[in-house]
């Protein structure tokens, strides 16, 4: 008896380990149709915030979501030094914004502010969910044993010109935040699609498609519920080819 309730434990354990490692698995693919990308740059010191934050977070359970659109939160620094130290922003997600504003021709930058496709968008809260790219984007998918390291691949519905890079992010969902100085004071704030760690690489001609891999750095606090999103850049260009993503825990 004895020997058969050591075996069962052994058993058992086994068991465990493989749904431990098979939870690690996690595919995310889209296409062939386009999906818009559509990123919102917030921070927790700004008293407008919430609203954009609350919109994103509708996007949850919306049935377009990584088919149509791919959404993404930035957590942006320039509201730091006004009463709240945002612990989600990184300088690199306000050069973004300043990036964005230097193409679009604006001095300056603002929060909340949302990007559709690489292009300014204020009619996000009139409407419901972001509206669907048009087009054919091609097939793009990423592969990873871990959550943290992918391998992807992009199989472009036209030929492509120039170099093109592939961008990745890890998100954050659930994230909850009791603020007590600043504009939200007294406030608990929520979070969904918060970029925790963003990387790029160039893509490489590959068996007749492209192919890159990208690693994530895990935040030293990992949210429970994670997810990631990839877009594909030719040149210059700031309207993505195509997006991908799905929830990865």
């Amino acid at each position: 008896m004895v020997r058969k309730l050591g075996l069962f434990l052994i058993l058992g354990m086994i068991l465990s380990c493989a749904r431990e490692a098979a939870a690690g698995d996690v595919r995310v693919i889209n296409g062939p149709n386009r999906a818009a990308l559509v990123e919102l740059f917030s921070s927790e010191g700004c008293a407008t915030c919430p609203q954009a934050d609350a919109w994103f977070s509708g996007l949850v359970p919306s049935k377009g979501l990584w088919k149509d659109y791919v959404p993404l939160v930035f957590h942006v620094t320039y509201w730091d030094d006004l009463g709240w130290k945002d612990v989600l922003a990184k300088p690199a997600y306000t050069d973004r914004q300043r990036a964005y504003a230097a193409a679009w021709g604006q001095p300056n930058v603002y929060t909340p502010g949302v990007a559709l496709n690489g292009k300014e968008w204020r009619h996000w809260p009139s409407v419901q969910a972001p509206p669907a790219a048009s087009g054919k984007g091609g097939t793009l998918s990423a592969t990873s044993t871990d959550g943290l390291v992918f391998h992807v691949r992009y199989d472009p519905a036209a030929r492509i010109w120039y170099t093109a890079r592939v961008f990745g992010a890890l998100l954050g969902f659930g994230i909850e935040h009791d603020v007590d100085s600043g504009e939200n004071t007294g406030k608990r704030l929520k979070h969904d699609f918060v970029v925790l760690d963003l990387k790029a690489a160039d893509l490489k001609l590959v068996s007749g498609g492209f192919e890159a891999d990208l690693h994530f750095k895990a935040p030293a606090e990992m949210p429970a519920k994670t997810g990631v999103a990839f877009w594909v850049l030719e040149g210059e260009s700031l309207e993505p080819l195509q997006a991908a993503g799905g929830f990865a825990s």
